[in-house]
């Protein structure tokens, strides 16, 4: 329960809350290297289907690495970059 209200309260007001879950698992895992190139090419797609394929990808690949911020974070430049495209 305290899992849920904790994350509920970071996401809605956006407030930092002390070092990240990561889920019980330690080491490497939660790190998506190659965030900020993922990022990039999503804020340089030139259309709607080049950022559905980069946002499938970044997504999946973070996903895979366990990394919820950065799961986030290629949301939020999807986001944007689709509200430029349309």
């Amino acid at each position: 329960m305290s899992y849920g209200q904790r994350y509920l309260l970071k996401f809605i007001f956006n407030v930092a809350i002390g070092e990240n879950d990561n889920d019980g698992n330690t080491g490497d895992q939660g790190h998506f290297d190659a965030l900020a190139e993922r990022l990039e090419w999503i804020a340089s797609a030139k259309d709607l289907a080049e950022l559905k394929k980069l946002y499938d990808d970044a997504y999946r690949d973070a996903r895979s690495a366990r990394d919820g911020q950065a799961m986030l974070r290629i949301v939020k430049a999807k986001d944007a970059r689709k509200a430029e495209l349309q």
